[in-house]
């Protein structure tokens, strides 16, 4: 028997952590996690916005398509060909003939607008007229 087993006589030497070193260890961790989390936040946030901004442009594809020249825009043909992301609303907006495509999420982030001059959030200009059709 070693010296420092207790039935030698010896006093039990333990193995462990102590409690200083646990509190570091959390005190660790808590700094980690302060930091992670806003940066997931703003993550998350790009995300939605560029789920918005992919929807957009499917739909400016199908609009397109569905007005074949200068004709009309068939509503129907858009519903079936445009695949919107759950949480995310588009609208199509025609004033004075000239379209303009509208998108924003209900999970946050801004909403944009997609006419003529491109694709831009919303504060740089709106759709003038009311919306055509709803999608989803």
């Amino acid at each position: 028997m070693t010296p420092d087993h207790p039935a030698a006589g010896g006093a039990a030497r333990e193995r462990g952590f102590t409690l200083t070193e646990l509190l570091v260890v959390v005190i660790i961790i808590g700094v980690l996690a302060a930091i992670a989390v806003p940066v997931l936040i703003g993550q998350r946030t790009s995300a939605i916005e560029a789920s918005v901004q992919s929807d957009l442009r499917n739909l400016l594809v199908a609009v397109t398509a569905a007005r074949e020249g200068d004709a009309a825009m068939d509503a129907d043909k858009v519903r079936d060909d445009v695949r919107v992301t759950p949480g995310n609303t588009l609208d199509v907006v025609v004033d004075a003939g000239v379209y303009c495509l509208r998108g924003a999420s209900d999970r946050g982030g801004r909403t944009y607008v997609l006419d003529a001059d491109g694709l831009r959030p919303q504060g740089g200009g709106d759709c003038g007229g009311a919306a055509v059709l709803t999608l989803p």
